[in-house]
């Protein structure tokens, strides 16, 4: 078995769904400032069979006009093909392999090419990692697609297996869907993500929770958090990658946001964001039902509402109180939410 790690979320969902960590073959990517920590901290627990570093984050940004991105997409396409197939060399496969990941980007397609090419793939699957995952395959990137046609590996197609918190919430046709137990009733997992992250029992002790997203074509976004701010005494959790001023008032925790909640019960929270993972990941993987309000029609630029609206309909069949999740059509309402969130949440 061979799993493709690039944040904290896919490490935390793959510890909790793997049973043979002996006999997996762990490869984490660079897509996260903190991964480096985590793979030295696995190594020296000699949890899994094998795990690899690889750093090539700086490979999947393509700046420039359009063909200055199209050349430069290329080059990096060859660096990538190269890293994959010293990784998959140093293995020395001798049997066939299941391979595991969250994403169709160019380093899954092009390790899944590399161990085609060997005739060493025996099946791909696809695990939890929020929006996308149950949004999948109706949901288009860009370089997604361009991963497809580099590598000629149609992700979709070859897919066999889905490993999910929700089931129910998944639109993929024709595969194998299996459910992944909560996180709150596996404590050997939770133990271990308590050593693996460093974790202090950090209790969460805001009313209002604001999930930044990367929206870096957007015009209105900063300006639509200014005035969400201005709005109530509100707490940012910055995603890695934001776009957000560092002046602006945030939670003082720079790890996945999914560790807060092992200390932590938003059953009386509010959660407010665009279309993060992080909103619905309550639900799923823990059972506890904070009041979210997902913001995706304020936007100015397409966020794949159709695929959002779906997901929505099926969050609110999970939640007892449906009244929970609120989508508002206007920042007008927003205000007037926030400014009553304590009734909506009863």
């Amino acid at each position: 078995m061979i799993t493709v790690c690039s944040n904290q979320q896919q490490i935390i969902n793959i510890l909790n769904l793997n049973n043979n960590p002996k006999e997996t073959n762990l490869l984490i990517l660079d897509f996260n400032d903190q991964n480096y920590n985590v793979y030295l901290k696995l190594k020296d627990l000699n949890y899994f069979k094998s795990i690899e570093f690889l750093p090539i984050k700086k490979y999947m940004i393509n700046n420039g006009n359009k063909i200055s991105k199209i050349k430069s997409y290329i080059k990096n396409y060859f660096i990538i093909k190269k890293h994959m197939e010293n990784y998959i060399d140093s293995l020395n496969l001798l049997e066939q392999v299941d391979v595991y990941a969250c994403y169709p980007d160019l380093p899954t397609t092009q390790l899944i090419k590399t161990i085609k090419n060997k005739k060493k793939l025996r099946s791909v699957n696809l695990y939890d990692e929020g929006m996308y995952t149950y949004a999948f395959p109706n949901i288009k990137n860009r370089k997604n697609q361009v991963a497809k046609y580099l590598t000629g590996i149609n992700f979709e197609k070859i897919l066999k297996s889905v490993y999910v918190y929700e089931p129910s919430l998944i639109n993929i046709k024709n595969v194998d869907i299996y459910p992944i137990q909560k996180l709150n009733d596996n404590n050997r997992i939770i133990e271990l993500l308590i050593e693996l992250f460093e974790l202090q029992d950090m209790k969460f002790t805001n009313q209002i929770l604001f999930l930044d997203q990367p929206f870096p074509n957007s015009k209105n976004y900063l300006d639509l958090i200014k005035r969400i701010k201005s709005l109530e005494e509100i707490v940012v959790k910055k995603h890695p990658r934001s776009i957000l001023d560092n002046d602006i008032d945030q939670l003082n925790f720079n790890k996945a946001f999914e560790l807060l909640l092992l200390s932590n019960n938003l059953n009386d929270k509010v959660l407010i964001a665009f279309t993060s993972s992080a909103m619905v990941t309550p639900k799923m993987m823990f059972n506890q039902e904070p009041i979210i309000v997902i913001l995706y029609k304020l936007l100015d630029i397409d966020v794949g509402g159709n695929e959002v609206e779906k997901i929505i309909s099926k969050l609110k069949h999970l939640y007892k109180n449906k009244e929970k999740i609120i989508v508002p059509e206007t920042i007008e309402e927003l205000e007037s939410i926030i400014e009553n969130f304590k009734e909506i949440g009863g």
